[in-house]
């Protein structure tokens, strides 16, 4: 994040702080404040990868409801088409489990991250378009849970700021205003802040640690109050996979052990400041325009293993990669319309494509994805499991 964006974040947050606005300047900033930074930040949050195989791609689509014009968006659908015959190759239908996102004691549910265990981290949102107010709270669907319930009343003042979650073994990590606050992944501890100013930019948690940016240098924490480590570098942190966090700069990408704080450069290439990256023990993936890019860290080889990314150069989307060791998947969102979205999901040694109607998240041995007005939660089939 450079200067003039830390200015005007903190502008955008003052008036939280400082003053209350009149109730309808206080919904439209903070409106205006979460597509912003979702814009800004959202292109860089990514989890876990591995070793690639080059493959024939094979297409499979996952059909999904057609999707709506920008007048009928928000609608709810009178009926739901049944999953397509092809998500059988690439999850174990007998697991699949539906998360409501209609709830009965609160605004509907939007899934912000997805942990390696099958945790599915989110928060609730009321209203929508003029009328949409801040996310609220921090919710939670344990592994073999059926509905979210609520860890936290609410995350922050500052729910403008509240685009993403992060969850690892460490704990779960969420935006609070212009820093961040941690939970324990019991989420009965209580709340930590772990940085001021994290809040802004991508923020990771893999294996032990949390990792983010703040003042110039990368910090890594071991759970929630935990020691914090620092790392100056005027590189942008993109993606991280314990041990290795991984940098951009003008140049390419470069890679920082976090044990012994040695800085490597990678020979990728240039990649551009708007695509996304995630990253493995042995593999990065990010997106070159409308492709999707697979660096194997062991061979040092870089291919472009997909082309046609939905809307990946549509500046009103915006998109992320995650990735669990077997599958990577780009997922795709509108900023104003969270049902306009889509994602597809490739397999890194059997070259599978498949197309899933919503956003999407893979981790571990989990698929996480969004079907209308509802979430589907499964197992990956062997072949896909980390």
């Amino acid at each position: 994040m450079n200067d003039l964006e830390r200015r005007v974040g903190k502008l955008l947050v003052e008036p939280f702080t400082e003053i209350v606005p009149p109730q309808d300047l206080a919904t439209r900033l903070v409106r205006r404040t979460r597509k912003r930074q979702r814009r800004l930040a959202m292109a860089s949050v990514a989890a876990a990868a591995t070793l690639v195989v080059a493959p024939v791609v094979i297409v499979q689509t996952v059909k999904g409801p057609a999707q709506q014009p920008p007048s009928q968006r928000g609608a709810v659908p009178t009926a739901k088409p049944p999953l397509s015959g092809a998500i059988d190759s690439l999850v174990d239908r007998r697991s699949i489990t539906r998360i409501p996102r209609r709830l009965a004691a609160a605004p509907p549910f939007n899934a912000l991250a997805l942990g390696s265990d099958g945790t599915v981290l989110g928060a609730v949102e009321r209203g929508s378009g003029e009328d949409e107010v801040p996310a609220t709270g921090v919710w939670r669907v344990r592994p073999g849970g059926k509905a979210p319930q609520r860890v936290l009343p609410r995350p922050s003042e500052h729910g403008a700021f509240l685009w993403s979650m992060a969850a690892g073994d460490a704990g779960y990590i969420w935006p609070s205003g212009e820093g961040l606050t941690c939970l324990g992944p019991n989420g009965r501890t209580p709340a930590v802040k772990v940085s001021a100013e994290g809040g802004t930019a991508p923020f990771f948690a893999d294996g032990p640690s949390l990792m983010w940016s703040e003042k110039g240098a990368i910090k890594l924490s071991n759970g929630c109050g935990g020691a914090v480590s620092t790392f100056p570098t005027r590189a942008d942190l993109v993606a991280f996979s314990y041990p290795h966090a991984f940098l951009r700069n003008n140049t390419g990408l470069q890679q920082l052990d976090v044990r012994s704080g040695r800085i490597r450069r990678l020979n990728t290439g240039r990649v551009s400041d708007s695509a996304v990256v995630a990253a493995g023990s042995s593999v990065l993936a990010w997106t070159d325009g409308e492709a999707l890019v697979i660096h194997d860290r062991q061979t040092g080889t870089t291919r472009r293993a997909l082309t046609g990314l939905p809307n990946a150069e549509a500046e009103s989307y915006f998109s992320h990669l995650t990735t669990n060791g077997h599958v990577v998947v780009y997922s795709v969102q509108h900023q104003d319309d969270t049902a306009d979205s889509s994602a597809v999901a490739y397999g890194l040694r059997t070259g599978n494509k498949f197309e899933l109607p919503g956003h999407a998240w893979v981790a571990g041995g989990y698929v996480l994805w969004r079907d209308t007005d509802e979430y589907l939660l499964a197992k990956l089939r062997p072949e896909f499991r980390s």
